[in-house]
């Protein structure tokens, strides 16, 4: 599950052991990637204060994504390329891109024999010291194209000397500092961002629009992409593109993401989000068995019901038929907003009008009662899931 997920730092000095940056490490049993370095990113969006260099483990498909392009230099994040990443002229192309863009990349155990073609697009390297026979040769290589050479797996004091000797500029490892490892709760957002992005999925504005907010949010894009790519959906290959998320989910789908953000975005809220589901879905399937054409505005109207005269409802461009049904208790909507309400509080008898007037019967609405929380128990699992 998303909340709690486990991050480690570790830190790495100058010469004079002054820290530089630090090295972001998930922890889990997540082996997707391209995911790990999603939630890594997010980590590090929350908690960054650019005062240090951040490196960031990451693969092609994360270069590919967009979120290296949802980022700028004074974040002063290190994008580090993992060893078993293909250096294909595609991938070379791409980082040439982001680098005219101000993005910084190193690689991780820098190989002379493999990398020195790559060497001019790095703006660090980390060299293991023990294991690479080319050490020498890969320094001097480093030092011509100014790229800053940082000497890891430093475990003993004796490999902190001979690193030193050898002229590496950063250096880290356990002799120096201890990975340290903290929570955070990925679920966490700004949620006035999220109803900018809420707003203009409601009033269905171009595609294009909705993308360009998105990009204001690099989070919220951190969350949709693991979303998307979760085994809920089961793509074979994966999508890395905001324009391709919108196409794929469909406006209705990404305003019910949204909206479960949104209860997230705020603690007094998330304690309401089972109880806002249930309503949200039980209107939907009833509006779908005698309005149809209302059923997404009956989910709107059920979910938001539960905050009550929040202001963060007034911030929301809610069509005036679901505003008449939230403070007036009227139309179509307020009429199963009602129905609902009673079936809560047990009044059964406060509802024999409108159940006749809808064809309810008692039987009809546990049925609806038992697909809702058969559905709430599966999209809250896909929402909150960073499993593979």
């Amino acid at each position: 599950m998303i909340r709690g997920i486990q991050i480690a730092k570790q830190q790495i000095y100058t010469k004079d052991r002054k820290p530089v940056g630090y090295e972001l490490f998930f922890r889990g049993s997540i082996d997707d990637h391209f995911k790990a370095s999603l939630i890594t990113f997010n980590y590090l969006m929350e908690n960054s204060k650019n005062r240090y260099y951040v490196f960031l483990n990451v693969n092609d498909e994360f270069i590919f994504s967009e979120i290296p392009d949802l980022t700028d230099n004074r974040t002063k994040i290190v994008f580090e390329i993992v060893e078993d990443t293909p250096l294909t002229d595609r991938l070379l192309k791409r980082i040439k891109r982001l680098k005219e863009k101000g993005a910084l990349f190193s690689i991780n155990n820098f190989d002379f024999s493999k990398h020195a073609e790559f060497v001019e697009f790095l703006d660090f390297a980390k060299l293991n010291i023990v294991d690479n026979e080319n050490v020498f040769r890969s320094i001097k290589l480093l030092r011509d194209y100014r790229v800053k050479s940082v000497a890891f797996k430093i475990e003993n004091e004796i490999f902190y000397k001979i690193a030193q000797q050898l002229g590496f500029e950063y250096f880290q490892g356990f002799f120096l500092s201890v990975p340290q490892e903290e929570s955070f709760d990925l679920n966490e957002h700004n949620y006035k961002v999220i109803i900018k992005v809420l707003n203009s999925v409601i009033n269905m504005e171009p595609p294009e629009n909705v993308e360009e907010y998105l990009k204001l949010a690099p989070k919220l894009v951190t969350k949709l992409l693991i979303y998307i790519n979760s085994a809920y959906f089961g793509f074979r290959t994966k999508i890395s593109s905001i324009r391709r998320i919108i196409s794929v989910l469909g406006y209705k789908n990404l305003e019910k993401w949204l909206l479960f953000q949104l209860f997230y975005s705020r603690k007094e809220l998330t304690i309401l989000l089972e109880k806002a589901s249930f309503r949200g879905k039980i209107m939907e399937l009833i509006a779908s068995q005698t309005q149809p054409e209302m059923k997404d505005e009956a989910f709107l109207t059920g979910m938001l019901s539960v905050i009550g005269n929040d202001r963060l409802v007034k911030e929301v461009n809610l069509d005036e038929k679901i505003t008449d049904a939230l403070y007036k208790k009227r139309g179509f909507l307020g009429e199963l907003l009602r129905v609902i309400e009673n079936l809560e509080n047990g009044q059964f008898e406060n509802l024999h009008t409108i159940m006749r007037k809808y064809n309810l019967s008692p039987q009809k609405l546990m049925e609806y009662e038992l697909q809702a929380f058969s559905w709430f128990e599966n999209i809250k699992e896909q929402v909150e899931s960073v499993q593979p």
